[in-house]
């Protein structure tokens, strides 16, 4: 007696190799946000988050409160107005780095999800990937 539940289908392989593609996309995405984020310790990180909205806060009104920007700036040696430019600076370079891997992250998942050969899966890569992705 055959067993119908054990058989893998074409289909079944393709979807296999979205799944694959999808894990490459997500692979490739944890990389290069890693890189970005490199040399900073986690500790420093958790910060981030206040920070930003303090930078963010201070350029929509420089009358606005800072803080915990105004404490890092004692604790560094620099004036209050320098650190607050510093952030907002690093704030918005780490914005538009940040965008550019999500925003590619996710088109290349809606490219996953539409693609309808093998082909249009291996056509999928990471734009600064140097090395052919993983075979599936």
């Amino acid at each position: 007696m055959i067993d119908y539940a054990k058989i893998v289908t074409a289909a079944d392989k393709f979807n296999q190799a979205k799944d694959a593609r999808l894990s490459y996309v997500d692979g490739e995405f944890a990389r290069a946000a890693t890189a970005l984020t490199a040399g900073y310790p986690e500790a420093e990180r958790l910060t981030w988050p206040v920070q930003q909205q303090e930078a963010l806060a201070w350029a929509a009104d420089a009358g606005a409160p800072t803080p915990y920007l105004d404490g890092l700036a004692a604790a560094r040696g620099i004036t209050a107005a320098e650190m607050r430019q510093k952030t907002l600076d690093q704030t918005q370079l780490f914005m538009v780095a940040s965008q550019q891997l999500v925003g590619t992250r996710q088109r290349l998942r809606d490219l996953v999800y539409v693609a309808q050969t093998p082909e249009d899966l291996d056509a999928i890569v990471w734009p600064t990937q140097q090395d052919d992705p993983p075979a599936e």
